[in-house]
């Protein structure tokens, strides 16, 4: 709403390590896309993905590629061997909600189907067990209860399964309920923070959202 409606806030300033980032992004779902485990084309893609973001006339351009590099190798290894289904959309529903999920990837290997997230950063100091992280869980259990499912960090090399317990799954299942809800009823309540306010572009004209259906073209 600030953003396109008051026009008061906008896109965060894109760093070179940032346009990294998300070449390196559009580097894996391309990948990924063309359901193909080779290797010969990854200096063409990441370079066109170079220029694409704005990186390519960059002083520093040789190291940035050399991360980009070894991140989109380990993804490479990570799924050497396995073979690859389109990823489509899954879905859940809370009460009249639907949630549309999806994960960046599923592989099989030996009949055991993976479905995978891939972050391009490093891993927290603790497991993901937010809303998020349980609709992929909720999601992927309804429609492939016996898969494994992943988060693959590609700033650490690592993979980890993403495991959710049925306490913590109801929980966030809840919690998930009480957002949509509050989403349907207007509720969006400030957190009001003295360190954090400040710095919003909004701060002058936050307040109560008005009444009615708002809707972004």
């Amino acid at each position: 709403m600030y953003t396109h409606l008051l026009q008061v806030g906008g896109r965060r300033r894109m760093s070179a390590f940032m346009q990294m980032h998300e070449a390196i992004r559009e580097v894996y779902r391309t990948v990924v896309a063309q359901g193909s485990s080779a290797t010969d084309d990854l200096d063409t893609l990441l370079l066109k993905a170079f220029v694409a973001h704005g990186l390519h006339g960059h002083g520093y351009i040789d190291d940035y590629r050399a991360i980009a590099v070894t991140m989109l190798q380990y993804f490479l290894e990570s799924r050497a061997g396995a073979r690859f289904e389109v990823p489509t959309a899954l879905h859940i529903s809370f009460e009249s909600f639907k949630v549309e999920v999806r994960p960046d990837e599923i592989l099989l290997r030996n009949g055991v189907r993976t479905l995978r997230r891939v972050r391009t950063g490093h891993a927290p100091s603790e497991d993901v067990k937010d809303v998020g992280a349980a609709a992929l869980v909720l999601a992927a259990r309804a429609a492939f209860p016996e898969a494994r499912i992943e988060i693959v960090y590609l700033a650490d090399a690592e993979s980890k399964p993403l495991i959710l317990s049925a306490r913590e799954l109801n929980n966030r299942q809840g919690k998930l309920g009480d957002i949509f809800r509050g989403i349907r009823d207007g509720q969006f309540k400030a957190k009001v923070s003295d360190a954090v306010c400040p710095n919003c572009p909004a701060f002058f004209v936050c307040g109560a959202v008005p009444p009615g259906t708002i809707s972004k073209n």
